[in-house]
């Protein structure tokens, strides 16, 4: 048998801080605030970030934090995080997605994520006036080093 070294690596939204673990950030995952189009209809489009409080969220609970991930708006350059009830918490994205097409309440979606759903109409933009600057950054991590016999 060999000794071999084998590279490894990562692509996460948190960066590495564990011992040994080198990581470089290499963008940003960007975040926007929509609904579904019948829960705008009930509820009421949000024009301040108070009214955003008033509505019902599809938390998203953070590996990182373990909290569900919070509100945050920009409007002249300012940011306001809305403390928003939630009316259903998950930790898995397709869930968190299913729930806010059925119109459960308002959700935090990766842009890339929203993107197919905005453009069908399937969700809305809930924001508009509004923009939502929460960015998480994307690295690629990797291990020192580690030794495999083979």
């Amino acid at each position: 048998m060999r000794a071999t070294q084998a590279p490894h690596f990562a692509v996460s939204a948190v960066p590495g801080s564990a011992h040994r673990v080198f990581a470089r950030r290499v963008g940003a995952l960007r975040f926007t605030l929509c609904a579904a189009p019948h829960y705008i209809e009930q509820q009421g489009l949000p024009e301040t970030a108070e009214d955003v409080a008033r509505h019902h969220q599809i938390g998203f609970v953070l590996a990182s934090t373990g909290r569900v991930r919070p509100v945050t708006l920009l409007r002249d350059g300012r940011k306001v995080e809305s403390d928003v009830p939630a009316r259903f918490v998950t930790t898995d994205n397709a869930t968190a997605l299913s729930a806010g097409l059925d119109g459960m309440g308002i959700i935090v979606l990766a842009e890339f994520v929203a993107c197919h759903y905005l453009t069908s109409g399937a969700l809305s933009l809930v924001a508009e006036i509004w923009g939502h600057p929460q960015s998480d950054p994307v690295c690629i991590s990797s291990v020192a080093s580690r030794t495999f016999e083979t």
